[in-house]
């Protein structure tokens, strides 16, 4: 495609969106930007340098000045920074919580503005200088473990800024220059990528190593335990994956990952010999468990496609068919004009909200409530499979889509996966924190409720 049949597509993409976009909810509950200022002043200038941001699990509710504070972390180039991040107390304190006659407090925010405006902010913990911070994660107790671009796993802790502990990695990423924006979606599933995750009981750190001279991938779970921190627990070779773009534990054992090949394969880190079961041709890029009903997995696709699978059924299939037939989902919808989804997140709080982020950086956010309410009215009735999968798909995927944010197309900035750069508060219901390619730390709450109609005077 040439430069200017991809201007004149994306003239036409974009009448389509204008068009796609007056259908979807747009009201924030609350909206905050913040632009820290840095000690360091070369890093006001940030410009494409790798970023990454996570909630930590600390809540502190202030009813005096009704506020409610947490913390975010975030990595830019090869360190990490703390800020402290202060919200209305009603976006997570229930009325219901109050004592009778008891106000909820309007915010008073003038004295963290003003603290905001003056502070230079410091780095928290660096790792080396060659490096960038490309994940990060919380692991409590004032502690983060970080992935770099190595591939390197690091943890830092309160007492010191430098790593206290660190495994070695295989490959450094190289971003790929893209001309166009159509090769860099179309690309994304060769992008050599590598990603890390903790076992459900924090003991256990997976993380997934390219190993590009010789066109491989290596899987690695280590312990997480502070008297055998960075201890080698077992490894998985897996010749000819040049990379992994997702790795997840679905439990304490039994762990999921998908590679370049769109496949998605389970093993149980007690028998490596062969996957537990697989699911294959469906272009995945991402996925994830739920955290509320265990047998859900939600795949994110490279052709924007979003499956919906039965772990149980992947089992049963997988054990008497040898993974040969053909997996079916029980549910798909997709994101705008097929975006790949770099990653998804479930709600920590509701089994049925979930979010996709879109390779571009957009953010969806999908409530299948109804669905599962249709499909229960169905199964009380009577109904069966045939029943379910007679029900109108564009409809489900209308009243599925509750949000689009796309922070007035800053989200879309440079050419990055942007997978690392949304986080889903553990504890705040439908609280989200992004980082841009320019430093800029968004956090917001969508409204996706009805506004009561007023009563007739």
């Amino acid at each position: 495609m040439t430069v200017d049949t991809e201007i004149a597509s994306n003239k036409l993409r974009n009448e389509e969106f204008k068009i796609w976009k007056k259908t979807i909810p747009l009201l924030y509950q609350h909206i905050s930007t913040m632009k820290p200022k840095y000690a360091n002043a070369s890093k006001g200038t940030i410009k494409d340098v790798p970023c990454c941001l996570t909630f930590s699990d600390e809540v502190i509710p202030n009813k005096a000045n009704g506020t409610l504070s947490t913390v975010i972390y975030y990595g830019i180039g090869n360190e990490i920074y703390s800020l402290d991040c202060d919200l209305p107390l009603g976006l997570h304190l229930q009325k219901d919580t109050l004592q009778p006659n008891e106000k909820l407090q309007l915010p008073q925010f003038d004295q963290i503005v003003s603290r905001i405006q003056s502070e230079d902010l410091s780095p928290k913990w660096r790792a080396a200088a060659n490096c960038n911070i490309y994940k990060i994660k919380c692991v409590g107790n004032g502690k983060v473990v970080a992935l770099l671009d190595s591939g390197a796993i690091v943890w830092f802790q309160e007492s010191t800024e430098s790593p206290v502990s660190m495994v070695d990695g295989g490959a450094k990423i190289i971003p790929n220059k893209y001309e166009l924006e159509e090769d860099f979606v179309n690309d994304s599933l060769n992008k050599i990528d590598f990603d890390f995750d903790l076992s459900l009981n924090g003991e256990k750190i997976i993380v997934s190593q390219a190993v590009l001279n010789e066109d491989r991938t290596v899987i690695k779970v280590f312990s997480n335990i502070d008297k055998d921190l960075g201890k080698l627990l077992i490894s998985l070779d897996l010749p000819g994956t040049k990379s992994v773009h997702n790795i997840k534990f679905y439990n304490d054992n039994i762990f999921g990952f998908c590679d370049n090949s769109g496949n998605l394969y389970f093993y149980d880190s007690r028998n490596l010999a062969t996957p537990i079961w697989k699911i294959e041709n469906e272009h995945i890029l991402s996925f994830a468990f739920s955290p509320l009903v265990e047998t859900l997995l939600i795949t994110g696709g490279a052709n924007g496609i979003i499956n919906f699978w039965d772990v149980k059924r992947l089992t049963v299939k997988t054990a008497t068919t040898g993974g040969d037939k053909r997996q079916e989902s029980l549910l798909s919808l997709s994101n705008h004009v097929e975006e790949p989804i770099s990653s998804v997140e479930f709600s920590a709080s509701s089994p049925s909200e979930f979010i996709t982020v879109g390779i571009s950086g957009s953010i969806y956010h999908w409530d299948v409530f109804n669905y599962f309410e249709k499909v229960s009215e169905l199964f009380s009735e009577g109904g069966d499979q045939s029943a379910i999968d007679s029900l109108d798909t564009e409809e489900i995927q209308a009243e599925s889509l509750t949000f689009y944010h796309t922070g007035g197309s800053r989200r879309h900035l440079g050419k990055s996966t942007k997978k690392n750069s949304v986080s889903v508060h553990p504890i705040i219901e439908g609280l989200i924190g992004t980082i841009d390619t320019d430093g800029l730390i968004t956090v917001y709450k969508p409204f996706t409720g009805v506004l009561p109609e007023a009563e007739d005077s």
